[in-house]
């Protein structure tokens, strides 16, 4: 356990006094939320588990006077270590967990931070509606921390990240200054940037910012539809994200929320990982849940053949392409729940691609399915089709998906798939050649790694072997993360699509962006 940080003593009283919540400063509540699923353990300062936006104002007001850091989290589920630090965590989970509203005519869902995805989804279920991003961690992760991180899923081909799906959010700024973000037109703008405080400052330099460093927007942010590294800046240059490509359900959302083109500020919090202001509540679009999945196995004597055969496949227009690599089918099939998830493939091949088609009639869904074994009948290093047969099989295919970064943590040795460089994403149709060169700057260190993600959108989740206790590790583990950021600048990619900046990775953003 690191040192406990030290903080003023006068602290923990001024938030028991006016915060209807809890306030732990206790060595036990801190070593708890020392960590998150990351590499990084760092002591907090104290907890505040707010039942209120009151409770969050007055912990914000009291952390400002006394100049100690705040820091929001959700379920802890983030890879970078964004929940991690000498500050006073903000943990919304406990208390603020409700879905306040839910408009079915208009689509649209109020929450507050610490609802879990999972229980967001069984509320909107009834209704034929969902959450359209899908994380591996439903179960656990948080809306709030969702859209900290601005996170995707393995479905993020057809429904997009969380930024397509906020539409307003309401934020506590560090000062205590609450703002409502949403779609806001050029008159309301520049009204807005009249008024007096910190609003107005706001809606006056954030503009001015954005237009001095236009062009640097332009030519360092990657045109792909996963990258989530840096601040939401292209967002608001309307020429690049008109660029950008979008998924079809965040593209029918345009065409049906024609505002949604206009500025708002929501975009800009998206993703910001809690550095620009603490989110106290979120009105997203729900979207329409299919009503027919149809999954189908395809089995590859390489990573590589698998990977080359992506783009093909993506031509049948899937809701999710998604590679497992021997290591987790390995680990699957030694665990007492997941054994039986893949028990009808044969043998161990090198690679499995996950491929699912979504419709709302049962005879699209066969239409995929028979256009992509048309498509890759015949194709170099395809060994097998195997199509889920019940949809009880297409579920324990996607549980076992989801369990691929626990699974692989199983692995005996010292050495452990570690997440660090495990969330780069480039165009699918470059992301052979850039596993290839991935995978000889691991060999070049003499270390390998296990390979999963979204193939789909070219967002591996690699994660090189490393012991965490090892000093010569340790410096192999910052020599790869050098290399494979200037890798990722090279194949005009992202060094996270989904997972976020945090610790690991935010030093990079000064080569990557400027």
């Amino acid at each position: 356990m690191p040192r406990p940080t030290a903080f003023p003593p006068e602290l923990a009283a001024a938030l028991s006094a006016r915060i209807a919540g809890d306030v732990r400063f206790d060595d036990m509540s801190r070593g708890l939320y020392s960590t998150d699923a990351s590499i990084y353990q760092i002591t907090p300062i104290g907890v505040v588990l707010p039942h209120s936006r009151d409770d969050v104002l007055a912990a914000i007001e009291i952390a400002a006077r006394f100049e100690v850091p705040i820091l929001p989290r959700g379920g802890g589920t983030s890879l970078s270590g964004q929940t991690v630090a000498a500050a006073l965590v903000i943990d919304f989970t406990r208390y603020m967990n409700r879905v306040l509203e839910i408009d079915l005519e208009r689509k649209l869902v109020r929450v507050e931070p610490g609802v879990v995805l999972d229980q967001l989804n069984a509320v909107l279920k009834p209704h034929g509606l969902q959450f359209g991003p899908d994380v591996a961690t439903s179960s656990r992760a948080s809306l709030g921390g969702m859209i900290g991180n601005n996170s995707a899923g393995s479905r993020s081909i057809r429904q997009g990240k969380v930024i397509d799906h906020v539409r307003e959010l309401e934020v506590t700024l560090a000062d205590g200054t609450r703002l409502r973000c949403g779609p806001t037109t050029a008159d309301a703008v520049s009204a807005l940037a009249s008024s007096p405080g910190p609003v107005g400052e706001i809606h006056r330099e954030f503009p001015r910012i954005v237009a001095e460093n236009r062009r640097e927007i332009l030519a360092k942010y990657p045109r792909i539809l996963r990258r989530v590294s840096g601040y939401n800046l292209d967002a608001f240059v309307p020429e690049l994200y008109n660029q950008m490509p979008l998924a079809p359900v965040p593209r029918e959302l345009d065409r049906q929320w024609p505002d949604r083109s206009e500025f708002n500020l929501a975009r800009i919090f998206v993703g910001a990982e809690g550095t620009l202001g603490t989110v106290t509540e979120a009105l997203l679009h729900a979207v329409p849940l299919p009503r027919h999945r149809g999954v189908i196995l395809l089995e590859f004597r390489t990573i590589d053949a698998a990977l080359e055969a992506t783009p093909t496949i993506i031509e049948c227009e899937p809701s999710a392409v998604e590679l497992l690599d021997r290591n987790i089918i390995e680990l699957s099939r030694q665990n007492l729940k997941y054994r039986k998830s893949l028990d009808f493939v044969s043998g161990t091949p090198e690679a499995l691609l996950i491929v699912e088609f979504s419709a709302d009639s049962q005879v699209a869904i066969q239409d995929g399915l028979q256009l992509l074994e048309q498509k890759m009948k015949g194709r170099p290093g395809l060994d097998r089709f195997l199509p889920a047969a019940t949809p009880q099989q297409c579920e324990q295919i996607w549980n076992c998906r989801k369990a691929s970064a626990p699974l692989l943590l199983s692995i005996p040795g010292a050495r452990k798939p570690i997440a660090f460089v495990e969330d780069t994403a480039v165009e699918p149709a470059r992301l052979a050649a850039f596993t290839r060169r991935f995978r000889g700057i691991l060999s070049k260190h003499r270390i390998t790694g296990a390979y999963y993600g979204h193939a789909s959108v070219g967002c591996l989740h690699i994660r090189p072997m490393i012991d965490t206790k090892s000093a010569a590790d340790l410096a192999i583990l910052r020599a790869v993360s050098d290399e494979v950021a200037q890798l990722v600048q090279e194949y005009g990619g992202a060094m996270t699509g989904e997972h976020g900046d945090g610790l690991a990775r935010s030093y990079h953003n000064l080569k990557l962006f400027g």
